[in-house]
């Protein structure tokens, strides 16, 4: 068996740097032009199954796909994205900025004691409702900024070691 992970196409707010989460924000013409090369790149891989989060975004680009391979798509909750409340919209520098951390590079001096928004999630106590630590999202994206001052995680984690919090993207 093969399993291909596939995202979704580009939409307008991909390219505004824009957080969606939870929003459900269609494809963009790049967007429906890059869901329309991966059917073509697929075309000699059979695909027998498609699921696919329920966001217009990735049913957009499943269907797209399912198309071409005469499959339907199998819409699943559990794959939407993540819920980011209030910072759905917004991006990571204006985020950073009203919550007193930074102006548009989004790496100025952080609160003492780290972020209140963090602290609010309970991300002060050892990781994110996720269980994330440092290093980011499951310890292998980056750059982020680590709420707590001077402190930055990178791919591999923060080399201080000391950083347990989750990690705003930048």
């Amino acid at each position: 068996m093969k399993l291909y992970i596939i995202r979704h196409g580009q939409t307008d707010w991909n390219v505004e740097g824009k957080i969606q989460g939870r929003q459900d924000i269609p494809l963009n013409a790049a967007g429906r032009s890059q869901a329309e090369m991966l059917a073509k790149g697929m075309e000699k891989r059979p695909v027998t199954a498609i699921y696919s989060s329920p966001q217009i975004r990735a049913m957009e680009t499943a269907e797209t796909l399912a198309r071409a391979q005469g499959v339907t798509v199998i819409p699943v909750p559990e794959l939407a994205e993540i819920g980011y409340g209030d910072w759905e919209g917004r991006t990571a520098s204006d985020i950073l900025a009203a919550s007193g951390h930074g102006g548009a590079s989004g790496r100025g001096d952080a609160e003492p004691g780290g972020c209140q928004v963090q602290k609010s999630m309970g991300a002060d106590k050892g990781g994110d409702e996720r269980g994330h630590g440092c290093g980011g999202p499951r310890g292998n994206a980056g750059p982020f900024y680590c709420p707590s001052p001077g402190r930055t995680a990178g791919r591999g984690g923060n080399p201080g070691g000391k950083c347990q919090h989750h990690h705003h993207r930048i």
